[in-house]
């Protein structure tokens, strides 16, 4: 057990950081983005809640869904449904007063519910697979505490197979890595 004077050391050090930050300038976020996938044909969202750790560094717990219908492989058809949770570390670089430039970067894990149906037959499998993404965007400051954005995002999910007797073998995704555009919107609490 950690003596009452290494604790107090703790407490204070961690108020000496937070106390760091300006009042104005809370480091706490949270940013909503819709997307596309193109190669997919799939829609997807992104949640991060984040923290600033400086004024170009951003890192968030990230988590994402996405649902693809009606991938035809015939005769069968196959929907596939991800949801994922994973970290994520953005770096901003400022272009004039209020836009920017960004890269982000991101793994975790993703939740897959896939389904496929032959006629009236149908078979359910989850799985849970690695994923990576990336982005590249700009954003532009609204106000003070709401940002804009609109990037391109890169998706690559470790393969998985559903197999079934009567359906054989399927593997999913479609493609190993999935591009998409998005656009969202940051609040700084």
């Amino acid at each position: 057990m950690k003596s009452p004077k290494v604790i107090l050391a703790i407490v204070l050090s961690g108020a000496i950081i937070v106390s760091a930050q300006s009042p104005e300038e809370n480091p706490f976020f949270a940013t909503l983005a819709e997307g596309y996938f193109i190669d997919a044909e799939a829609h997807y969202t992104t949640l991060d809640i984040g923290w600033n750790i400086s004024d170009y560094t951003a890192i968030s717990l990230q988590m994402f869904y996405a649902n693809k219908d009606n991938d035809d492989y015939a005769p069968i058809s196959l929907e596939e449904q991800y949801t994922g949770i994973g970290f994520n570390i953005k770096n901003y670089k400022q272009i004039g007063d209020n836009g920017g430039v960004y890269f982000s970067t991101g793994a975790g894990i993703a939740f897959i519910d896939a389904e496929a149906r032959l006629g009236n037959d149908k078979l359910q499998d989850d799985t849970q697979e690695i994923y990576i993404t990336a982005a590249v965007g700009v954003q532009e400051s609204f106000t003070e505490n709401l940002t804009g954005h609109i990037a391109l995002r890169a998706l690559w999910f470790n393969d998985y197979t559903i197999t079934a007797p009567g359906f054989g073998s399927l593997q999913g995704p479609e493609h190993d890595i999935n591009f998409g555009i998005e656009i969202g919107l940051t609040y700084k609490f």
